[in-house]
């Protein structure tokens, strides 16, 4: 059974994920407890920080740790760093992001293994990204 000592770690299904709590990603996070997120990443597949205050800097800081990050190749990111990309989605629009399955990047050789998302605000319900 797997132990961690640096958050507090609460599964939110029986097949993957989990809530990761009492951690602050904006801050410098030490080789223990980054062994402990990996750790949990592996396990749960896929890991939640809630209440988290970011910069795109400190995403992309806490991104780069699991790895080489691949900029979209169809989408324009910013310009500061064009390997994080802002999906915005004003009242009104038409267009959803979550209207057909997709996983990122998967039409590449070498698709990468897995992904980020800092999400501000999210509806109660549907944009079921996992």
């Amino acid at each position: 059974m797997l132990t961690f000592n640096n958050f507090k770690v609460k599964p939110i299904s029986g097949a993957m994920g989990a809530e990761i709590s009492d951690i602050d990603l904006s801050g410098e996070i030490d080789s223990e407890t980054w062994i402990e997120i990996q750790d949990a990443w592996h396990h749960y597949l896929v890991l939640i920080f809630r209440d988290q205050n970011l910069t795109d800097e400190d995403q992309f800081k806490f991104s780069q740790r699991f790895g080489k990050i691949i900029p979209h190749p169809y989408v324009k990111g910013l310009p500061d760093i064009p390997e994080i990309f802002k999906i915005i989605r004003e009242p009104g629009e038409s267009f959803s992001w979550d209207g057909f399955y997709h996983s990122d990047l998967m039409f590449l050789k070498k698709p990468p293994m897995g992904a980020t998302l800092y999400a501000k605000e999210c509806p109660p319900f549907g944009a079921d990204t996992a």
